[in-house]
């Protein structure tokens, strides 16, 4: 399972490529659970699940015993914590590129001391530091604060991450993951082919919304129920994945369907194919709270006051609690390529003879993913409602 996503890193031994295999495994199956509980409501999502991944590895690294356990068992965490991290700093280091940044920060209340062990660890791994900051009396200069670096390190994609007056007298520490995604396709949509054209809410309901086309070679593959087409960009270790039921109304099914059990099989089956590609340009901005999904999921006790983060802070301090996950993530597709942000070398050989043509019309809702190297950096699901 998940063979072909995992091209090997450089200058790592073997055993270094197997923790890095079970470290992008569990991201990639802790992606899908969570995508499957926040598909379940009527209207697009849109969310990095790798983001939210290491946002609770940070605080995995300062939890204890039922803390820690049900992190480590729904985040599907390998038992060996010391090689994890290590694995996890080795494939973070990876995704510094031109095109994704990924970035933490802890803010803190300037009286709460960080334990010295703690800022290390999350130094080595993370490449992580914490600031000061007057969270007990001065609330709104420390969104203030907050929001300007999560502004600056997005490329100003992601604006007031904290609404005001989010923070209050009770807060002492602020935990941030943000993740800026930019690149252009391999294979660009020409402008002069993009014009309005019907898009299906459901089978009583349409409207009109620009739809870009191209015809050209791209993996694909046609199944009983949906189609899936890969798009690369131009730095091909990213590639967009976009699964599209037969169907008008058949996303739920597709839900359903699809797990992180068989994707990995059904990208394998792509083909190089000739298809006449019918996708429309949009933009989706979501704020998500994700405390009551991560509470389905099963990661219950950090959201209590039976929460064990003693490994992160001083034990004369205050006792310690999450009291919201907020996540707000961007994306915009259009004829270039796309733009994401959060608070991740194929060879092909094209047969000779390519007699049969097919068509990708996304006019209706679908799902799609943005991944790199076999972890899902991005997911999402387009249901769009008629004032978008």
């Amino acid at each position: 399972m998940f063979s072909h996503f995992f091209p090997k890193i450089i200058n790592t031994s073997e055993e270094e490529f197997q923790f890095n295999k079970e470290m992008i495994a569990s991201s990639y199956k802790f992606a899908f659970s969570l995508f499957k509980i926040l598909a379940k409501e009527d209207e697009s999502c849109f969310f990095s699940p790798f983001s939210i991944y290491v946002a609770l590895c940070l605080m995995y690294v300062g939890a204890k015993d039922e803390t820690a356990k049900e992190i480590e068992k729904y985040l599907h965490l390998p038992p060996d914590k010391d090689k994890f991290l290590h694995s996890l700093r080795l494939f973070l280091n990876q995704l510094k590129t031109s095109k994704l940044n990924i970035v933490t920060k802890i803010f803190i209340e300037k009286s709460y001391n960080l334990k010295g062990e703690y800022k290390d660890t999350i130094k080595k791994y993370f490449d992580s530091k914490s600031k000061l900051l007057d969270l007990k009396k001065n609330n709104a200069n420390a969104e203030k604060c907050i929001n300007s670096w999560v502004s600056t390190k997005t490329g100003k994609k992601i604006q007031n991450i904290i609404p005001a007056g989010t923070l209050n007298k009770d807060t002492r520490l602020v935990l941030i993951s943000a993740i800026h995604f930019k690149d252009n396709w391999l294979l660009k949509f020409d402008k002069k082919y993009t014009y309005d054209d019907v898009f299906y809410l459901n089978k009583e309901k349409s409207i009109k919304i620009p739809m870009m086309r191209i015809t050209n070679h791209f993996n694909f593959i046609q199944k009983d129920s949906y189609k899936v087409l890969e798009l690369l960009y131009e730095n091909k270790d990213f590639k967009m994945i976009i699964i599209l039921p037969n169907e008008i109304e058949g996303l739920c099914k597709l839900h359903e369907d699809i797990t992180h059990l068989n994707i990995d099989e059904i990208i394998q089956d792509l083909r190089l194919e000739k298809v006449i590609i019918t996708l429309l340009k949009f933009k989706l901005e979501k704020y998500t709270d994700f405390n009551h999904a991560l509470q389905i999921l099963g990661i219950k006790t950090m959201f209590t006051h039976e929460a064990d983060f003693s490994d992160l802070y001083d034990s004369n301090q205050e006792h310690l609690f999450v009291n919201k996950i907020l996540h707000k993530a961007v994306i915009e597709v259009n004829e270039k390529g796309t733009e994401a942000a959060v608070s991740t070398t194929v060879s092909t050989v094209v047969p000779v003879c390519l007699r049969i043509m097919y068509e990708f019309k996304a006019d209706h809702p679908f799902r799609f993913y943005i991944f790199y190297k076999g972890a899902i950096l991005f997911a999402g699901k387009y249901v769009p409602i008629p004032d978008e």
